[in-house]
């Protein structure tokens, strides 16, 4: 029996700030390239973030702050339902 309801994965980029290469030399690269290589396999269940503020981050440069997550998921919200709207079949 086929589903009525289809929901596709979302893949998150990774983001970080600017500054977490001073802690970790070569990080951003790799970040990015991660983050590449998800867009080239999933592209359009790919979710780009916009860009992210430094002062989103706590100290080491890699984990949200609470300003950070609140803006992550206001982004996140708004996206899924637009995906949502599109994928949801209505009778």
């Amino acid at each position: 029996m086929k589903s009525k309801f289809l929901c596709p994965v979302l893949w998150v980029e990774i983001v970080s700030a600017t500054y977490l290469e001073d802690h970790l030399p070569g990080a951003l690269r790799k970040i990015a390239n991660y983050n590449n290589a998800l867009d080239d396999m999933y592209n359009a269940n790919f979710v780009k973030l916009p860009t992210i503020d430094d002062s989103c981050f706590i100290t080491d440069g890699h984990h949200l702050s609470t300003k950070g997550h609140k803006e992550v998921a206001n982004y996140l919200c708004a996206k899924i339902l637009s995906v949502l709207n599109k994928t949801t079949h209505r009778d």
